[in-house]
């Protein structure tokens, strides 16, 4: 059994391209997200500070997950170009000052995430600019008999399919003060959400395929671990920043 879903996040811009606070412009809370009945079960929004968050059912195909993000997309553009905002291609912003008045949007709610690698519990993130709000694209894994060794072991491969070869092409490089560490996670019932990765894989369809691959690639090659280790722990040094450079094992993002 293998099924994917996710909850990226995502900045709103205005016309001018001044990223927006989605505070009271979307509805729906990390508690009670608010369900897009139009495309059916599992599709749903909600206001994640000042970013606009959502959900995606879970897919047991690559058709199903392709088709649930491109519906989803096309929701959501509509629903924004109604109030006269676009979808922001942004993983991280320092904000305008005018933009976080609202109480909520210094509510950081997550609950801690696990670091697959150092086994432990990660510490919530610091950063010296008190404005800037960073976007991910967090992807939710299900399998069979899902369990803690396995888990983590699914999440330091995911950093050599999915996080290290997306960090390699995508262009922000400040959503790293705040979150995308490697092999960062949580445990689920069903298996683990991988949240290392920004959302910049969620705007192109390409990627969002390739996600889907690589994902389902690194649970497939699961009793492989031995054979991965070493170039699993390459693409977490690169994720850390102690190395420079990252030779994509496999799945090439544009």
């Amino acid at each position: 059994m293998f099924m994917i879903g996710s909850d990226p996040e995502l900045f709103l811009e205005d016309a001018n391209g001044k990223v927006i606070s989605a505070i009271g412009k979307i509805g729906g809370t990390k508690k009670r997200p608010k369900p897009v009945k139009v495309l059916g079960k599992g599709f749903a929004v909600q206001e994640d500070n000042v970013l606009l968050e959502y959900n995606t059912p879970a897919a047991k195909t690559r058709n199903a997950w392709e088709s649930y993000h491109r519906d989803m997309l096309t929701y959501l553009r509509e629903m924004v170009g109604g109030i006269g905002l676009v979808l922001s291609n942004k993983a991280s912003h320092s904000m305008d000052a005018d933009q976080l008045q609202d109480k909520r949007a210094h509510i950081f709610g997550c609950d801690p995430d696990f670091d697959a690698w150092k086994l432990q519990w990660n510490k919530a993130p610091k950063c010296e600019d008190p404005n800037l709000r960073s976007a991910g694209g967090h992807i939710h894994l299900a399998y069979e008999n899902p369990n803690y060794k396995d888990s983590v072991k699914i999440a330091r491969l995911c950093d050599l399919f999915i996080g290290a070869p997306l960090k390699v092409v995508d262009p922000d490089k400040r959503r790293a003060e705040l979150y995308g560490r490697p092999g960062a996670i949580r445990f689920k019932p069903y298996g683990l959400e991988y949240r290392t990765p920004s959302n910049y894989w969620t705007l192109n369809n390409d990627n969002i395929n390739r996600v889907y691959d690589a994902a389902q690639y690194a649970i497939a090659v699961l009793d492989q671990w031995e054979r991965f280790e070493g170039v699993a722990g390459n693409a977490r040094a690169y994720l850390a920043g102690e190395h420079a450079t990252f030779v994509p094992v496999t799945f090439q993002y544009a």
